[in-house]
């Protein structure tokens, strides 16, 4: 009986010893937990000391860091302070910055511990302007207009872009796309092999009927003009160019031109100032050139 009544008092005090233990180790897990979110969220400890900035060039890296400001300042539902690194959403960020500055062709945003946040802009590049509606937009090689263009900066100034000009139109939203990547390329390869196979130089000042067209129209510094087709590529274009040149317009009547046509294959148009439109068929076997005596030998036949 003696014996029974020591094991169960041994039994009670084993049993105040766990519970004491549980209650121990409870506590300093929720110490813990506690400590951890005061240090995580509010002590300061992974506040952003540091934004560091790389990559642009004509933007305003105030202005892109005061925006990213924006976003790391405040707090959430008025408890949360905004300013620590687990809650800076860097793909946010980036969203934020390339919504704001439409130059910005890409944002990189990287969190680095214990507070620095590492942003690396890469920076739309100007291939050409384009005019419309009485507004002119720099424009990318992807054929978006980023920004209304300023003619007295050194982007436009030191690069000498080319300008197309469409006639009427309509105005473009900055950040939409203005004009078809191939027309962008055609124009800027134009000018180069216009210098490089004829020596001819083309104005800086390129028309078109529509910005969706590929109608394009040249001028040249003598004062006559070329139309050409992006449709058709420029080599063949430049083809016929080159063999209507060697074959039906002397070197010394082409300052009298007024315009030259390379619009549609395998036929050119040309007119001198003053004077009817002639027409070229190109043959393209052995390079030959037959314009107004092909009409003749037709009526010839015709006649007989």
């Amino acid at each position: 009986m003696i014996r029974k009544r020591k094991t169960q008092a041994m039994k009670r005090t084993s049993r105040k010893k766990i519970s004491w233990g549980k209650v121990v180790f409870s506590l300093a897990a929720i110490s813990f937990f506690v400590s951890l979110v005061y240090t995580l969220f509010f002590s300061g400890l992974l506040g952003i000391t540091a934004v560091n900035l790389s990559g642009t060039v004509d933007l305003d890296r105030s202005a892109i860091l005061e925006a990213t400001s924006g976003e790391i300042s405040g707090k959430y539902f008025n408890v949360l302070e905004k300013n620590n690194l687990i809650f800076a959403n860097g793909g946010a960020i980036a969203s934020v910055l390339a919504e704001k500055f439409k130059r910005i062709e890409s944002a990189e945003v990287e969190k680095k511990f214990p507070g620095t946040i590492n942003i690396k802009i890469t920076e739309r590049k100007s291939m050409l302007v384009f005019c419309s509606a009485g507004s002119c937009y720099a424009v990318d090689e992807k054929g978006v207009a980023y920004s209304q263009a300023d003619f007295e900066s050194a982007e436009l100034k030191e690069n000498k872009l080319v300008i197309l000009k469409e006639e009427g139109g309509r105005s473009v939203g900055i950040g939409e796309p203005a004009l078809d990547r191939k027309n962008i390329e055609f124009i800027l390869l134009l000018k180069e092999k216009m210098k490089s196979e004829f020596d001819i130089d083309l104005a800086g000042e390129f028309e078109t009927p529509n910005r969706a067209s590929s109608d394009i129209r040249a001028s040249v510094s003598g004062g006559w003009k070329i139309y050409f087709g992006s449709d058709l590529g420029i080599e063949k274009e430049m083809e016929m160019l080159r063999i209507i040149l060697e074959n039906k317009i002397e070197k010394e009547r082409i300052a009298d031109l007024e315009y030259i046509d390379l619009r549609i294959e395998n036929k050119v148009f040309y007119k001198f100032r003053g004077e009817t439109q002639n027409d070229a068929e190109i043959i393209q076997n052995d390079t030959e050139v037959k314009g107004e005596e092909v009409k003749k030998e037709r009526k010839k036949k015709k006649s007989h």
